[in-house]
């Protein structure tokens, strides 16, 4: 039977999703509002940001590992991501590496309920390594290792585990690790007043001398601030075998105290019985629909075959020329014995191909992609061929046929801040503050090792993915220069990554400058119109002033003259009273008269009696 694989599509367009929108790893600080925020906080969590993001983005570094790990886990369900140290270029710290590890190279505690593994009893992995790799993650059993000898891959363990086969695969030994939960009493110090504590790491012999020390600022003797208290705390146990022989038993030797390994799953549930409904990869559900497939068009093929292949049925003798019955169709000619039906020569009727087998086959594509949640809008095909789609509604399909598939980003979303924690516990085990500072260009901060500050003080979130932490700035810069922050181009440009920034720092710096000068000329214009406009109202309240001033003194000069008038009247009044009746009738006479004589004067100037 054929294989004509329809699968692979559906998991290179999930998988390509994921790296074309592949998010980088960051620490944010937990305190969101700056009034709670201390800079010291903000400077040691932007400082493992920047140390992070060089461990994700170098050589070897575990963007690509996690989406290899994405990849693996849509095919069968669960893969793992390692955390290692190779002591190969730095002999001191080491530098930290990350390895995938496939669904055959490790064995997975089959209670585990938690995605984060927090109650997985064990894990076992097997790794095939040459002498010199196992003395490097062994350097103390170096001897042990040398008297070694291989004894091949049948043991009966990890069947599925990939193999070296030939000359290069004979000289590689099993590396078997295994790793468990175990619990260890540790001292606990407690303060009596706030009821802060922590696990003491030191021997009892330090730990009785520090509590016969005096506090600093209480003066007092710690025995009387603190009480020691007896814990089982979980701890993680390591044992390795080389070829069966144990070469180490003890803490596990990336120093964090947790498994190395970074869980990456697809459907994780965890209350069936059966392991195969429990975890499941994109791949489970199509499984049966590309078997149908697979089956209809072998039938297909096969009927086309038999089509092709016809040809004549004819007995001996039956043509003059025998050969010319190959020279006809394109099958071999079917020879019947002489004598037996010499009458008749024929054509071999072959089967037509059904109609139905071509709607099976499209109702089996149908299933397929159905089955692993993938629309016809997800593979770049519109669902109807004949409507034209806008883009913005297209995308929106897209958008909306990927909310099935959100449980599995969501898994991976959880998977990389896991590995952001451990890695930066990785960090603060192996790497000297010397190191670090070479990799951030400053000194780290006193609270950049300590082990309480990311559990307590910082979530790691996911942010723009850049190939340097500068890139990250600069991509931030951007977004807050789009929000209408006064940023200046030239701190853009600098964090840019563009060849010739310089030129293009002074094209810009010219335009800045000549925007500069033309916004100056704008306000000294704007400044000119203003005093112009201050100052003709200025003039306008003057006028308005002397004005009011001139009513005024009207006003006064009015109110003096009904004064004088009223004086003369008085004065008249005065005279009048003084004057005999006679003499009072030759006065009236003679206003009668005036006023007699002025009348036909007063009508032809229009003047009008009131």
């Amino acid at each position: 039977m054929k294989t004509i694989n329809k699968v692979r599509r559906v998991i290179k367009l999930v998988e390509g999703f994921q790296r074309k929108h592949r998010l980088a790893i960051k620490a944010d600080p937990i305190a969101l509002a700056m009034n709670q925020l201390s800079e010291l906080e903000a400077k040691t969590a932007s400082q493992m940001s920047a140390v992070l993001q060089f461990e994700m983005s170098k050589r070897y570094g575990g963007y690509l590992t996690m989406s290899q790990a994405f990849s693996g886990a849509l095919k069968v369900g669960l893969n793992l991501v390692e955390i290692y140290v190779d002591y190969k270029d730095d002999l001191i710290s080491g530098d930290l590496r990350f390895a995938r590890k496939a669904h055959n190279e490790f064995v997975i505690d089959p209670s585990t309920t938690k995605l984060s593994l927090e109650d997985c009893g064990y894990i076992i992995e097997r790794k095939f390594l040459s002498p010199g790799a196992c003395k490097q993650l062994l350097p103390d059993r170096a001897n042990e290792i040398d008297k070694l000898r291989p004894k091949g891959f049948n043991d009966g363990k990890f069947i599925y585990a990939p193999r070296v086969s030939g000359i290069d695969g004979k000289d590689l030994l099993r590396y078997d690790t295994f790793y468990r939960w175990d619990t260890k009493q540790r001292k606990v110090v407690v303060d009596r007043q706030t009821g802060d504590h922590f696990v003491w790491r030191g021997t009892r012999r330090q730990l009785a001398e520090w509590m016969q020390s005096i506090d600093p600022k209480t003066n007092l003797p710690m025995s009387e601030l603190m009480t020691v208290i007896s814990r089982p705390i979980p701890t993680m146990r390591q044992i390795v075998l080389v070829e069966e022989e144990l070469m180490y038993d003890g803490p596990d030797i990336l120093g964090i105290d947790d498994y190395p390994f970074v869980p990456v799953w697809a459907y994780f549930d965890p209350e069936h019985d059966k392991h195969e409904e429990k975890l499941q990869g994109l791949i489970r559900a199509m499984r049966d629909p590309q078997v149908i497939v697979n089956q209809r068009y072998s039938k297909l093929e096969d009927i086309l075959d038999k089509l092709a292949y016809g040809g004549l049925k004819l007995t001996e003798d039956a043509l003059v020329n025998p050969e010319q019955a190959y020279q006809v169709g394109h099958g071999l000619p079917l020879w019947i014995r002489a004598g037996k039906d010499p009458s008749s020569v024929q054509d071999r009727q072959m089967p037509q191909i059904p109609q139905g087998l071509f709607a099976v086959l499209e109702l089996a594509d149908k299933m397929l992609l159905d089955s692993g949640m993938v629309t016809d809008e997800l593979l770049g095909d519109p669902s109807s061929p004949q409507t034209e789609v806008a883009g913005v509604l297209s995308k929106l399909r897209q958008a909306a046929g990927l909310t099935v598939l959100q449980d599995i980003f969501d898994n991976y979303r959880e998977s990389k801040r896991m590995l952001g924690y451990k890695l930066i516990a990785a960090i603060q085990k192996h790497y000297q503050p010397s190191k670090i500072a070479q990799i951030i260009n400053e000194e780290p901060t006193p609270s950049f090792f300590d082990k309480t500050f990311p559990r307590m003080n910082v979530n790691i979130t996911e942010g723009v993915l850049s190939d340097s932490q500068r890139e990250m700035y600069h991509f931030q810069l951007l977004q807050y220069k789009a929000q209408g922050a006064p940023i200046p181009w030239s701190e853009i440009i600098d964090t840019a990554p563009l060849e010739g920034k310089n030129r293009l720092k002074e094209v810009v710096a010219r335009e800045e400058q000549a925007n500069a000068e033309m916004a100056k000329a704008q306000l000294e214009a704007q400044q000119v119109v203003q005093y112009l406009t201050m100052a003709e109202a200025q003039a306008r309240i003057s006028s308005a002033k002397l004005n009011d001033q001139k009513v005024e003194t009207e006003i006064a000069q009015a109110l003096l003259d009904r004064v004088k008038a009223i004086g003369e009247m008085e004065k008249i009044k005065a005279e009048i009273s003084g004057l005999d009746a006679k003499r009072i009738a030759e006065i009236l006479k003679a206003l009668s008269t005036f006023h007699s004589a002025t009348k036909p004067d007063q009508r032809r100037r229009g003047i009008t009696k009131r």
